[in-house]
């Protein structure tokens, strides 16, 4: 029989020493999201736009996020007598620093938001 156990419930060292699974250090393992990757062009974000506004609903703005695996753009869209909307910056994962956890950050802050939102 095969036991769920919610995420929030189990530490990173149970699941490795359970699965036995490995983190690898080894740059070369997970090139996927750095090699090759395309450009976010102008078309993508004018179907990013046309989908939203298809999907906005009352005076919540609606958010989007294109990205390409390396390249993020958040999208801000409110409805009004005047639809109004706005891109964030680029964040880019090999500025140094790497920007992954501002990217995280401002999904978990967008998160909350639409939670907020839907209490309302």
């Amino acid at each position: 029989m095969v036991q769920t156990i919610q995420a929030r419930n189990i530490a990173l060292n149970d699941l490795e020493t359970n699965f036995k699974i490995e983190w690898i250090e080894d740059d070369q393992f997970f090139r996927e999201w750095q090699d090759d990757l395309p450009e976010i062009s102008e078309a993508e974000k004018q179907q990013l736009l046309a989908y939203m506004l298809a999907n906005v609903t009352g005076d919540r703005p609606t958010y989007g996020l294109l990205t390409n695996g390396a390249d993020f753009l958040f999208v801000k869209l409110v409805k009004g007598e005047t639809t109004q909307y706005a891109f964030s910056r680029k964040f880019y994962l090999f500025n140094p620093g790497n920007e992954l956890y501002s990217v995280l950050s401002i999904l978990k802050r967008i998160g909350e938001l639409n939670i907020g939102n839907l209490a309302e």
